[in-house]
């Protein structure tokens, strides 16, 4: 088994989107939550996202009734939130590191 060195394509005050050297896999990290993801299961995370508008989807969130967005992860019971400019950042970084995939493979 090989140990992951991670190589960080985007990173923003809370969160990096980074790629392992040795596995492949892109890694995507908020906060203290680490959610990995094989090449296409980014790309499509990453477009849903992107498309993704927060105003439809945004709820009033405890204790003051600030508007978040609940992003589900593959994993039922592991969700993301985000503020309004959590989320635009984000949806930007996701844009960004899907052109750098992109990028890289091309040059490869």
């Amino acid at each position: 088994m090989s140990r992951c060195i991670p190589k960080v394509l985007v990173q923003g005050e809370h969160f990096n989107i980074s790629t392992c050297s040795s596995c492949k896999r892109i890694g995507f990290c908020y906060k203290n939550l680490i959610s990995g993801f094989d090449r296409n299961d980014f790309v499509g995370f990453a477009q849903s996202i992107i498309k993704t508008p927060f105003e439809k989807f945004a709820v009033p969130f405890p204790p003051y009734g600030e508007e978040r967005i609940v992003i589900k992860t593959c994993h039922e019971d592991i969700q993301f939130c985000f503020h309004p400019v959590e989320f635009s950042e984000l949806k930007d970084s996701l844009q960004e590191a899907l052109l750098l995939i992109e990028v890289e493979s091309v040059l490869k």
